[in-house]
């Protein structure tokens, strides 16, 4: 299923690669949490197959539609339980507009277009993957790193520096020797720099609140490689501590892919499975106790988050209990028992 929302516990959160809007819960059992829209059309509810999951159990499992047709966004209910309210009046199909109100069950949203939440949000780093095109620098780069592997990265790299695009005609020997020259410099260029930057490293280490998550990453050949760990490393890592542990999970998950000899990954990774666990653990143990007592709503509520946390493993006990009991439940609660 394609990624259509992404939700994050504050709303303090910059602007996202792909935004097209937010949805901010200022209502709800939600409360506080933002929803990244990064596609023309989601879906809102409260079952696992929704965009924007709600915990909200007067949410229908798919509650609303939201969309952008190319001039304007639309809210449309998808013939749910409790309908749809937009700044406090009952509609089907409505025009929204940023700044509106949209309130589902008992959550209310704060909606925000993209050019709007530019202007109000803090420019802190995006979360998302930030691809841009590489530099002729950069190409420059490469093509002299596959001059030295190959002849024929050598006439490549000769014919991109020539003038006018004209083919070098002097002996390939020469060539190989301009090469291999331009290597050496390139290779003591890289050492001094490694100089220098070992250098900083110790002075910005004096300063006793850096905390540099680089730092963390194991030495690799490959330097793009080292790059991609650590976003996402730094990404997991934002989740860990906002204890979002099943996105810090596949963060980290991917790092080792990435790097398997990534201690600390591997570390963390362990510590949210225990996480996961827990709160597992602590809904299973709830709905039960919700059960016992007659409070269906909320023991469904509970069995509903131990299927969020293991979508992934249906195969699980966990995950087979919580379906059972939910079964069991709504048959409760329509009186088949």
């Amino acid at each position: 299923m394609i990624k259509k929302a992404f939700r994050f516990q504050t709303a303090k959160v910059g602007r996202q690669d792909g935004e097209r809007a937010r949805l901010k819960v200022v209502e709800g059992p939600d409360k506080g949490a933002v929803y990244v829209l990064i596609s023309d059309i989601a879906t809102l509810g409260r079952g696992e197959n929704a965009d924007v999951v709600l915990m909200d159990l007067k949410a229908s499992r798919e509650h609303a539609h939201i969309k952008w047709d190319g001039n304007q966004w639309s809210v449309s209910d998808q013939n749910s339980a409790n309908g749809i309210f937009l700044n406090k009046n009952p509609v089907k199909t409505s025009i929204i507009k940023s700044g509106d109100f949209l309130t589902i069950g008992n959550t209310s949203f704060e909606f925000l277009d993209s050019t709007t939440s530019t202007r109000i949000l803090e420019a802190i780093p995006s979360q998302l993957h930030n691809q841009r095109k590489k530099t002729d620098k950069e190409k420059i780069e490469e093509m002299k790193i596959e001059a030295i592997t190959s002849i024929g990265g050598i006439k490549k790299f000769m014919d991109k520096v020539s003038p006018s695009g004209e083919k070098n005609k002097r002996p390939l020997i020469y060539i190989s020797l301009i090469v291999v020259f331009g290597f050496l410099l390139f290779l003591d260029d890289g050492k001094n720099k490694a100089k220098k930057n070992v250098q900083t490293k110790k002075e910005v280490e004096l300063d006793p609140n850096y905390r540099d998550l680089s730092s963390y990453l194991p030495e690799t050949k490959n330097p793009v490689l080292n790059k991609s760990a650590e976003k996402f490393f730094k990404l997991g890592f934002r989740e860990y501590q906002q204890k979002n542990y099943l996105r810090a999970k596949k963060h980290f998950e991917t790092v080792l892919q990435v790097v398997p000899t990534h201690h600390l990954a591997r570390l963390y990774l362990t510590n949210c499975k225990k996480a996961i666990d827990e709160e597992i653990k602590f809904h299973l143990m709830q709905g039960k106790r919700g059960l016992a007592s007659g409070k269906l709503k909320s023991s469904h509520g509970h069995y509903e988050a131990v299927q969020r946390l293991l979508h992934t493993d249906q195969t699980s006990p966990a995950y087979i209990e919580a379906t059972e009991q939910i079964s069991t439940v709504e048959k409760k609660m329509k009186g088949e028992m």
